[in-house]
């Protein structure tokens, strides 16, 4: 069930429930769907309303440091959050991911695995092991030390509303409140009685819960957090490391591709399906690779064509028909058509015989890095100013900074990647001179990914950061974080499956809660 705060009549001034969460969007969402179909009363409180909306960012965040768009263009408010930009990519951490030396994670990569699977089957997946992939899509059979073929999956459906439309509209365990925004949470000593939340038109709600979730987002997080920090008498008032450690992934094309055999190219590099879901094919560093570097990293071939933007319009229409979200409008909708006519065929051709997404490169090939930052303690998320915004939280100030030290891991792992390629007679990498010369300057080629992670992490004691283990708030007994805000690291791959992870994981505690 989906009410408005707007309307007194559907949504009172005081509620009560068991579970309150805090947002709506992809970890929200997933969270209240997993307690509710566990027979747990769930309350979804969201600051946005039906449809999602990025026109807010501006207001209640910005940046300095290094330049990270993803404040403005990677999130949304609106139920369903940033689901409804997201292509759905799904991709593990690896054990090495969790081992970074003074930034351990307190969970084992086993347990991790274990809770990959859960989130899979969730979504009616069954991956099959990576070796059977590379046999499948080009039949791999070289090994190398420092460098491997991976490939990362896509959900068929990556809005979440959509995903989970039946169980809004129909489990009457879940409640949604739209146009919410919490702003205080009120104690009796270490536990939450309650959350005073105002809706967009100034209506003070108070909701009483048994277990209190924030799943905001990580900057929305870190900034609920630091505006109840002002609170008096509030548990984590003295807790330095809110907003500590944000991270988010350096993203950029390092290299350009010369081809020496196309068609083992596309055996290896193009998209391909197996079970309905498509798959891409990328490359990362092994664990023997990350000692290496110090940091994870993966990269893809990035085809570029005169029939680019033609593509990607069409792709943003079946998404908008899928989901029922768009931003993009249907009027290039017939040039786009006359421009691909050519090519709809050889597409059409190469799909249903191989399973494969026919590429285009009639201007280049270049390969893209994703490399993991390094985690900086003065990389954080503070507040900007002493002035509430219309929401009640104060604005949010990003201070995204970066160590430097990615430049030679990028320049290691690009040269593995070259050895890779030139061993299989596929082709070359032309690495740009930046890259190779240990430039700091390449920084400026490198953006942030909107893989925003970091500013509550989990820790093994309250000094250390600002959830346990269970990713309970240190010093309460009832305040919970879900997603990637958690994370000491980020690894090399999208942070959007491993959140969802230890959303299952939470989920199942609080599922013994009752």
């Amino acid at each position: 069930m989906i009410t408005d705060a707007r309307n007194s009549s559907q949504v009172a001034a005081r509620i009560e429930t068991h579970t309150l969460i805090l947002g709506g969007g992809t970890v929200g969402l997933f969270l209240g769907v997993l307690l509710s179909r566990s027979k747990i009363p769930v309350l979804v409180i969201e600051s946005g309303g039906r449809v999602p909306q990025t026109d807010r960012n501006n207001e209640i965040g910005t940046s300095i440091g290094k330049v990270h768009s993803g404040v403005q263009l990677g999130r949304t408010f609106g139920l369903g959050g940033t689901s409804t930009l997201w292509g759905g990519q799904l991709a593990e951490f690896d054990s090495s991911d969790l081992t970074m030396p003074g930034r351990e994670w307190p969970i084992t990569h086993t347990e991790l695995t274990q809770l990959y699977q859960s989130v899979y089957e969730m979504f009616d997946m069954a991956p099959l092991p990576v070796q059977e992939y590379r046999a499948l899509f080009g039949g791999e059979t070289i090994e190398d030390e420092c460098i491997e073929r991976f490939f990362t999956h896509w959900l068929r459906q990556p809005n979440f509303a959509a995903l989970f439309k039946s169980d809004i509209s129909a489990n009457t365990n879940l409640s949604i409140i739209l146009n919410l925004t919490a702003t205080e949470v009120l104690f009796d000593s270490y536990t939450a009685r309650s959350v005073v939340a105002l809706s967009s038109d100034g209506r003070k709600v108070e909701i009483a819960a048994k277990n209190i979730v924030a799943a905001c987002g990580t900057i929305e997080n870190s900034r609920f957090f630091l505006s109840t920090q002002r609170q008096e008498r509030i548990p984590w008032s003295r807790n330095n490391n809110i907003g500590c450690y944000f991270q988010d992934h350096l993203g950029g094309k390092v290299a350009s591709v010369e081809i020496h055999n196309e068609q083992k190219l596309r055996e290896y590099f193009e998209n391909c399906f197996a079970h309905s879901h498509k798959l891409q094919p990328k490359l990362r560093l092994t664990n023997k690779g990350r000692m290496r570097t110090g940091i994870g990293m993966s990269g893809a071939l990035s085809f570029d064509s005169e029939l680019t933007s033609s593509f990607q319009n069409l792709k943003s229409l079946v998404k908008a028909v899928r989901s029922g979200v768009s931003y993009s409008t249907y009027q290039s909708l017939p040039s786009d058509l006359r421009r691909l006519g050519f090519a709809l065929f050889p597409i059409m051709l190469r799909y249903l015989r191989d399973r494969r997404v026919l590429a285009f490169y009639d201007k280049s090939i270049e390969f893209y890095v994703q490399a993991e930052q390094k985690p900086l303690p003065d990389s954080r998320i503070r507040l900007e100013s002493q002035e509430r915004q219309r929401d009640g939280l104060f604005k949010a100030l990003l201070d995204w900074r970066i160590s430097g030290d990615e430049i030679a891991a990028i320049r290691e792992f690009s040269m593995l990647a070259d050895g890779y390629l030139d061993r299989r007679g596929i082709g070359r990498l032309r690495i740009f001179d930046e890259i190779l010369n240990n430039d700091l300057s390449a920084l400026n080629r490198l953006e942030d990914t909107y893989h925003q992670c970091g500013g509550l992490c989990m820790s093994v004691s309250p000094s250390l950061g600002v959830v346990d283990t269970d990713c309970r708030v240190w010093n309460t007994r009832n305040v919970f974080v879900a997603g990637a805000s958690v994370f000491p690291t980020s690894s090399h791959a999208n942070c959007t499956l491993t959140a969802l992870a230890l959303t299952f994981r939470l989920a199942s505690k609080l599922s013994n809660t009752k």
